[in-house]
């Protein structure tokens, strides 16, 4: 998961907002990490709460 935008968020409560503006679907279930996108190129990750979790998230939006 690669977009153009990329926004990684600790909890659902904080992307909620985000994925209905964007109008962003869920496009990769992967344990933790739950991935949505859209067409127009922007990603959102939820990664769990914690700096680990979140550099967890963006190894995975970038490696």
């Amino acid at each position: 998961m690669n977009g153009e935008v990329n926004l990684v968020v600790a909890h659902p409560l904080e992307a909620k907002a985000l994925l209905e503006w964007f109008d962003l679907d869920e496009i990769e279930p992967a344990g933790t990490l739950r991935c949505y996108g859209n067409n127009q190129g922007i990603a959102l990750m939820i990664t769990g709460m914690g700096a680990e979790s979140s550099a967890a998230g963006v190894r995975r939006l970038h490696g």
